[in-house]
């Protein structure tokens, strides 16, 4: 299963149209509460196992942390687990931020 690579202008796409998928923060909770993009979830890595349990290993999930290497864990833990529609943002919130979409 091969995990989708999403840049920060198609996520913003996605956010606009009110696409049907789940935005999940990988980040820790005080790196969320300091900023994070609108309309996301926050699941840390370390917990994703546990929590993403009540999502229905269909539905269109995407990934992101602050530059992009613990999204791709989080991807394939994913992956791993069943999910078949898993992206994760390239390059993370950084790259968000510096493409101007701060919320």
């Amino acid at each position: 299963m091969k995990i989708a690579e999403i840049y920060p202008k198609e996520l913003k796409d996605l956010l606009s149209q009110k696409s049907d998928f789940f935005l999940i923060d990988v980040r820790n909770p005080e790196e969320y509460e300091e900023e994070h993009i609108k309309g996301s979830i926050l699941i840390p890595v370390h917990v994703i196992s546990e929590r993403i349990k009540g999502i229905k290993q269909d539905k269109h999930l995407v990934t992101y942390c602050r530059t992009g290497r613990r999204s791709k864990t989080a991807a394939q833990m994913l992956v791993e687990m069943g999910y078949t529609n898993v992206g994760h943002l390239i390059g993370g919130y950084e790259a968000w931020i510096n493409e101007g979409f701060r919320d």
